[in-house]
């Protein structure tokens, strides 16, 4: 099997984030329907709803995900092959005023049909982010969660995508300190809330968690996640590089903010395709301000 998790920045990569695309939308289409073997599980951070940022890549009957999901299965037909995977989307959050929404953030899942079932009875996203300060200015961040039945073998396994918050500056510790990716009182807060979910939900299956999680390597949400949630780094299990690994840029910000964890109970194998941020090699380059982390795993 093999799992991709990827922050698409909501196609936007064109415009620097400002505006949504549909030349994103194509390009990245096209290089996920290359990759040989294909992904068996998809995990999209970052896709929009229906918004004035979006307006681009959408119509008044589809969302972003609808238009992106044309835009793939396209890039398949186009060898002659038809679409392979079923998506799920989990909205977070909508910035509105009135009837006027400006951009909306959200989770998206796809499954290769050929390779899982999904036996979730509800499809709703859990909300991690809690009460805070200024809490109308907050962008709502969750957890999408599927429970999944191989196919061939009839094991199961959880899926937990997610997108953590940045630190909050409203603390006096984002000012003092020099470390922030990962240190926020807020990102631990949702880190707590993911692992209690996590715990809840979990039911005698093997378990990945990936995303985008706004933290270094040995920040303490990191840590968090492996000592409190028993969870292991798949780049750490497989003895890939961590230090000067790069998964997301800014301006001249270069960082490692994107990871696959898992359960004990899950052998990896590999990371091929997985290429570092600012790799020209790799067919992702400057498709968005993140690069996707592919692995391939046996449970």
């Amino acid at each position: 099997m093999r799992i991709l998790s990827y922050n698409v920045r909501y196609f936007s990569s064109n415009t620097k984030g400002i505006l949504s695309g549909r030349k994103p939308q194509k390009e990245i289409s096209l290089a996920l329907s290359q990759l040989t073997p294909l992904p068996d599980i998809v995990c999209f951070q970052e896709i929009e709803f229906k918004s004035l940022r979006a307006f681009r890549t959408i119509s008044p009957e589809k969302a972003q995900m609808d238009t992106f999901a044309e835009e793939w299965e396209e890039a398949f037909l186009n060898q002659g092959l038809p679409f392979p995977y079923e998506g799920y989307y989990f909205p977070a959050h909508a910035y509105r005023l009135k009837n006027v929404v400006f951009y909306t953030t959200g989770l998206a899942i796809f499954i290769r049909s050929s390779s899982f079932r999904v036996l979730n009875e509800t499809i709703e996203p859990f909300v991690l982010t809690g009460t805070q300060k200024f809490k109308y200015l907050k962008q709502k961040r969750i957890c999408a969660h599927l429970l999944l039945e191989a196919l061939e073998t009839n094991k199961k396994l959880h899926v937990y995508n997610t997108h953590l918050s940045l630190p909050s500056p409203l603390t006096k510790r984002y000012w003092i300190s020099r470390q922030k990716m990962g240190f926020g009182r807020n990102q631990m807060g949702e880190a707590r809330r993911l692992l209690n979910y996590i715990k809840k939900t979990k039911i005698e299956a093997p378990c990945i968690v990936c995303g985008d999680f706004n933290a270094w390597p040995h920040s303490p949400v990191y840590e968090m996640l492996l000592s409190h949630g028993r969870l292991a780094d798949v780049r750490v299990l497989l003895n890939e590089k961590q230090e000067d690994f790069v998964t997301a840029g800014f301006m001249q910000l270069r960082l490692h903010l994107d990871h696959i964890f898992s359960s004990a109970d899950i052998h990896w194998e590999n990371m091929a395709d997985t290429h570092g941020f600012g790799d020209l090699s790799s067919p992702f380059h400057g498709l968005s301000d993140h690069i996707p982390l592919i692995a391939q795993f046996e449970f």
